[in-house]
């Protein structure tokens, strides 16, 4: 029997401004649009709750784009949709991404009465030259203001987003930031090496070598040294890029690396549930014409394999810093994993790159740093 979903992801493809690097499906829009994306969004919903009988929720993301520009009336109209649609009473974490520059009381309020109890801040840096390389819309100023903002309204689970490997960034600048950012004390941090997307502003500017990224090396002793500052500060990190205080593990992407299914509504949004993956229309036509039709607006599906799970649930599970739970493992899919890649795991493990320990399999710090070679080993 398919474990039943109890998370749901939001999409809100919304921007003040497209960032530089970024290659997730958001845009700037207008107010026509956004009430027409609101009612397709309400309308998914309706037909996500109705086809599952109100399903029982856990844990909601809203992403983006930028969720926190939504207006108090469309926060409302979200929030009710939401509580018609699924049974919200279970809910322990609700999160919204929010960019500074784009809250205000009014609308926090807004969001903390529609059950939302978790901020995911994109900070990046506290660099002012460096947020405006980023195509940032805020300042380190507007960053410290908006998260008193968020304190004083009362949310007490707050995460920000740091990068590193920028261009021009140096380890002393990334150690600054940092250094602002512990200073706010906020409950999680997520930091994240730059990647350059096809199709960016980033990646033409890049091909022309009109930017210049640091080192391989460098980005890795950047790396290093963030994860010995954070630990130093009392964030246990629990994932390679993610960072937390006790308890403050986001719940919600747990649920991506440890496997679990979760309903998915909005522009480009992606789904697991039932043992198949569904991705809706990235294009805004054919999202709101399926709607239109009542339908779910599902571009693609794939069924995942046993074999196929399995190899997700190591991809995933390997990330985080506790490993692969090996009696979860043999539960789930009837398999012994050390059994199953005995001449995988014992070279790895002769590589230093994989730890068997108390029941779970997980990368060393060397592994870590080539975790993608090292997963690439189980296929």
């Amino acid at each position: 029997m398919k474990e039943k979903a109890t998370s749901l992801y939001i999409h809100i493809p919304f921007c003040a401004q497209k960032c530089a690097y970024c290659d997730f499906v958001s845009f700037r829009t207008d107010d026509a649009f956004r009430a027409a994306y609101m009612a397709a969004l309400c309308k998914e919903l309706e037909i996500i709750g109705d086809n599952d009988a109100k399903p029982g929720l856990k844990t909601v993301f809203v992403g983006g784009g930028t969720p926190s520009l939504l207006s108090v009336p469309e926060i409302e109209k979200l929030s009710q949709r939401l509580k018609e649609s699924f049974d919200m009473h279970q809910v322990v974490e609700f999160s919204i991404e929010a960019n500074p520059g784009t809250l205000d009381q009014e609308k926090l309020l807004a969001w903390r009465k529609a059950g939302v109890n978790r901020i995911s801040m994109g900070v990046q840096s506290m660099d002012d030259q460096m947020l405006k390389t980023l195509g940032r819309i805020h300042s380190s100023k507007t960053a410290r203001q908006s998260f008193e903002l968020l304190r004083n309204t009362g949310f007490d689970n707050i995460n920000l987003d740091v990068m590193f490997g920028l261009p021009g960034q140096t380890e002393e600048n990334l150690l600054q930031t940092l250094d602002e950012i512990i200073a706010l004390n906020p409950e999680h941090i997520s930091a994240y090496s730059l990647k350059i997307e096809d199709g960016t502003p980033f990646d033409k500017l890049y091909s022309k070598g009109l930017i210049e990224l640091p080192s391989e090396e460098e980005d890795r002793e950047m790396y290093h040294s963030l994860v010995r500052k954070l630990h130093q500060a009392g964030y246990r990190q629990y994932e390679i890029s993610n960072f937390a205080k006790p308890s403050r593990a986001c719940k919600h992407n747990l649920v991506y690396w440890k496997g679990e299914p979760y309903y998915a509504a909005g522009l480009a949004a992606h789904g697991y549930t039932e043992g198949v993956r569904t991705g809706n229309y990235a294009d805004w036509d054919k999202y709101q014409a399926a709607l239109n039709a009542g339908d779910l607006p599902v571009e693609s599906q794939e069924t995942i394999s046993d074999s196929e799970a399995a190899f997700e649930y190591i991809m995933l599970g390997l990330r985080l810093n506790e490993g692969v739970d090996l009696k979860a493992y043999r539960s789930k899919f009837q398999e012994d994993l050390l059994k199953q890649y005995a001449e995988v795991i014992a070279s790895q493990v002769q590589q230093g790159t994989l730890i068997v320990e108390n029941d779970f399999l997980r990368l060393s710090q060397y592994g870590m740093d080539i975790a993608n070679t090292v997963i690439a080993e189980f296929l």
